[in-house]
């Protein structure tokens, strides 16, 4: 889903900050954050989609995700200062709008208003990862309730 579908505060202050972020573009496969990147740019996704994907501890990849035309990306390494968390590579031609961290500082007011609205976007995906891992665990429970006897019936 779209942060501008779910922030409206998010729209206002992306408004603003467009004419201070640079356009990029990106052909397919082209990775635009790599997963333990310090501090990589905060992106709005214009146009195309992108692929969200993280290897875990024991090196295996799994997609997280798809991001399309208002979603942002790097918003997680931006409001922690940790590492980005994932790869963002991109699944068809992508543009977006992207800013530097420094560049951000120097926005005063504008990046605070930013900082609350992407807080609120986070909140907001963190309640929809939960009600996921809810339904998948209630499903592998049902599942579990539900099957077969293994063991024939003792008499």
């Amino acid at each position: 889903m779209a942060v501008r579908a779910l922030i409206p505060q998010l729209t206002a202050t992306l408004d603003q900050m467009r004419a201070r972020m640079e356009r990029r573009a990106y052909a397919p496969g082209d990775v635009i954050i790599g997963q333990g990147t310090l501090d990589p740019e905060f992106h709005v996704v214009v146009d195309g989609l992108v692929s969200v994907e993280a290897s875990g501890m024991r090196g295996r990849r799994r997609e997280l995700g798809t991001l399309g035309p208002g979603d942002a990306i790097g918003d997680m390494a931006l409001l922690t200062g940790d590492p980005a968390s994932a790869d963002v590579i991109a699944s068809s031609p992508v543009s977006t709008y992207a800013i530097s961290r420094e560049r951000l500082i120097a926005l005063g007011d504008l990046r605070a208003q930013l900082m609350e609205a992407l807080a609120q976007l986070l909140a907001v995906r963190l309640r929809h990862a939960n009600e996921r891992l809810i339904a998948e665990r209630s499903a592998e429970q049902h599942a579990i309730a539900v099957a077969p006897p293994v063991l024939p019936a003792l008499s």
